[in-house]
C-alpha cells in the first residue's frame, strides 16, 4: 500500500497555516504583554515598591524578582502555540469584578497596607487579561502570570515562623553535637562568643528560590497537580533542612576555632548558597525519578482568529475604565488636599495651657505633617498632651507604621497597653530616671476614635474612597504620683472635661 505524496499546492496551503498559526500566537502574546503593562503602569505605585524591593542591597531577599519577572515572560512566549489556537472571547461583564478589585487596591494602598496593594498587582493583570482576550487564553498565560508571587514581598510574613523554627532546630541540634550553648530568645552563647538568629538568618530567601525552582520543574513537565504539590512540598523542606545546616556549621565553625573561623571573620552568605546547591542537587534528583505523565492530547481545537468588531474595543475601554478607577480616584484624593491650620486648642480655668512640654518624652512619628505637645493644669495635677497629625496617610506615610511609636525611645513601656477608657489605650511607662507615668494614646480617622492603629488604617482606606480624611494620633500621660491610680484618674478627668479629643477632632 502506498501513500500518495502531497500536491504543490496542499504544500503551500500547510505551510501558509503553520505561518499564520505562528504569527497569531506572537500577535496575542503581544496583546498579553501589552495588558500587562498597562496594569503595572496604570498601579505604578504598588509596580515602584516591587522595583525597589528587587533592587534593594541592603536587604536580598527579593533581588531575585527580575529574573523571576523573565521566567514570567518566557512562561507565556512558551504557550504562544497554544494561544493561537484557543478562541479569543472577550468578556466585557467582568471589568464589574475588575472595577471592584481596583476599589481594594485603593483601600489597601490608601491605608498603606504594602503587602496587600502589592498582591493585588497579579490578580489585577490575570483579571485584565481575562476581560479583554477571555477565559481560554487567560487560563492557559495563568501560569506565568501567577509566577511573579515569588517576587512580591507576602512570603516575608512566614519571616519570624522560619527564624523561630531555625532557633528551636538549633537547640536541639547544638548539645546533640557536644557544643555547650545557652539560649535567650534568638541569641546562642558558647563559650568563644554569641551568635544572634537574626531576620536574616531565617532562611527566607533560600525557601522563596527553592518553591519557585520547584514550581517552574512541574510546569516545564506538566506534571499533574498531585506531583507539583510534592514537588513544592519537597523543596520547601529541603530549603529550611540546608538553612538549619548552614547556620549549625557557623555556630560549630565558631566554637571549634575561637570564632576565626573563615566563616565567621570573612564571609558567610556565599556559604548559605554552597549548602543550598547542594540541597537543588538532591531535590532535581529525587524530583527526576517521579514518573513523567503521558502528553495529553491537544484535542481538536481550530485556528482561531483574533475576533473582529465592537466587543473587542468595548471590553478594552471598559478594562482601562475599571483598572484606572483605583489610581485615577488615589491622585485625585491627594490633589483636593488644602492644608490645615493644626495646633493645641487654648484653654483656661483648671485644665489651662498649654505651656511648655517636660523636654523628656519624644514620640516617633515618622512623615507626620504636624507634632504638637503641651501641658495641661498645674504641677500637682499637670498633663502633657502629645498630637501627630497627618492630614493624608499613604505608603511610606502611615499613622500606624512599624516605625511609629508613643513612647519614643525615651520611654520604657513596664506593663503592655490595654484598653481603658473611650478608645484609649494605657501603657505604664518608664523614663530613663525611674520614674513611672501612665501614657494614654488613641488614634483618630476624622472624627471617629480607634484603640487599633491598624484599624484606623483600614477605615482611612475604606472612607478614602469617598473622601480623604486628617488622621491623628492624641497621647496624653501623668506621672504616677502619688501612684499610677491617682495618674490615671489625671488621665481621664482631664480627657472628659477638657474635651480635648472633640476639639481636635474639629
Amino acid at each position: 500500500m502506498s501513500v500518495a505524496d502531497p500536491t504543490p499546492e496542499e504544500v503551500s496551503t500547510a505551510g501558509r497555516s503553520n505561518v499564520d498559526s505562528s504569527t497569531l500566537g506572537y500577535v496575542r502574546v503581544a496583546v498579553v504583554f501589552a495588558i500587562a503593562i498597562g496594569v503595572a503602569l496604570a498601579m505604578w505605585a504598588t509596580t515602584r515598591t516591587l522595583l525597589a524591593e528587587w533592587s534593594n542591597t541592603d536587604n536580598l531577599t527579593y533581588t531575585h524578582g527580575y529574573l523571576i519577572l523573565a521566567v514570567c515572560v518566557w512562561a507565556i512566549v512558551r504557550v504562544r502555540a497554544r494561544l493561537a489556537i484557543l478562541p479569543f472571547s472577550p468578556r466585557p461583564v467582568l471589568a464589574i469584578a475588575l472595577a471592584l478589585l481596583s476599589l481594594l487596591w485603593l483601600i489597601s494602598y490608601q491605608a498603606g497596607l504594602l503587602v496587600v496593594h502589592q498582591a493585588l498587582l497579579p490578580i489585577a493583570i490575570w483579571m485584565a487579561v481575562c476581560t479583554i482576550c477571555g477565559w481560554p487564553i487567560a487560563r492557559e498565560c495563568a501560569f506565568g502570570i501567577a509566577y511573579l508571587y515569588f517576587a512580591v514581598p507576602v512570603w516575608s510574613l512566614l519571616n519570624s515562623a522560619l527564624q523561630g523554627a531555625t532557633t528551636a532546630a538549633m537547640k536541639a541540634m547544638l548539645p546533640i553535637f557536644g557544643v555547650p550553648t545557652y539560649f535567650a530568645g534568638n541569641t546562642v552563647y558558647i563559650p568563644s562568643g554569641v551568635f544572634e538568629i537574626a531576620g536574616g538568618c531565617s532562611g527566607l530567601h533560600f525557601f522563596i528560590v527553592a518553591l519557585a525552582v520547584a514550581a517552574l520543574y512541574g510546569e516545564m513537565n506538566r506534571d499533574t497537580f498531585k506531583t507539583r504539590v510534592l514537588l513544592l512540598i519537597a523543596a520547601g523542606v529541603l530549603s529550611i533542612l540546608a538553612n538549619w545546616i548552614r547556620v549549625f556549621t557557623i555556630i560549630v565553625a565558631g566554637h571549634l576555632t575561637e570564632m576565626q573561623s573563615f566563616l565567621i571573620q570573612v564571609d558567610h552568605y556565599y556559604f548559605g548558597w554552597v549548602v543550598f546547591a547542594i540541597a537543588m542537587i538532591v531535590f532535581f534528583y529525587g524530583a527526576s525519578r517521579i514518573p513523567q505523565p503521558a502528553a495529553e492530547p491537544e484535542g481538536n481545537l481550530q485556528e482561531s482568529a483574533m475576533t473582529p468588531g465592537r466587543r473587542i474595543w468595548l471590553a478594552i475601554a471598559l478594562a482601562a475604565f475599571a483598572v484606572g478607577l483605583g489610581p485615577a480616584r488615589a491622585v485625585q484624593a491627594r490633589s483636593s488636599l488644602s492644608a490645615a491650620v493644626i495646633e493645641l486648642p487654648e484653654m483656661t480655668g483648671e485644665w489651662s495651657g498649654p505651656r511648655a512640654p517636660a523636654g523628656d518624652w519624644y514620640p516617633k512619628f515618622s512623615q507626620a505633617d504636624a507634632l504638637l505637645q503641651g501641658t495641661y493644669g498645674e504641677s500637682d495635677r499637670a498633663v502633657e498632651l502629645f498630637v501627630g497629625v497627618y492630614q493624608d496617610q499613604r505608603q511610606g506615610k502611615e499613622l500606624g507604621s512599624a516605625g511609629n511609636s508613643v513612647l519614643g525611645d525615651t520611654f520604657k513601656e513596664r506593663k503592655p497597653r490595654r484598653a481603658i477608657y473611650d478608645r484609649f489605650g494605657e501603657r505604664i511607662a518608664q523614663d530613663m530616671e525611674g520614674n513611672e507615668w501612665v501614657v494614654w494614646d488613641r488614634y483618630q480617622i476624622g472624627s471617629r476614635a480607634f484603640y487599633s492603629a491598624t484599624m484606623g488604617q483600614i477605615w482611612y482606606g475604606i472612607t478614602s474612597v469617598r473622601a480623604v480624611s486628617p488622621s491623628a494620633v492624641i497621647a496624653v500621660r501623668s506621672k504616677c504620683e502619688p501612684d499610677c491610680e491617682t495618674a490615671r484618674q489625671t488621665n481621664e478627668e482631664f480627657l472628659r472635661t477638657s474635651r480635648i479629643a472633640e476639639r481636635i477632632a474639629r
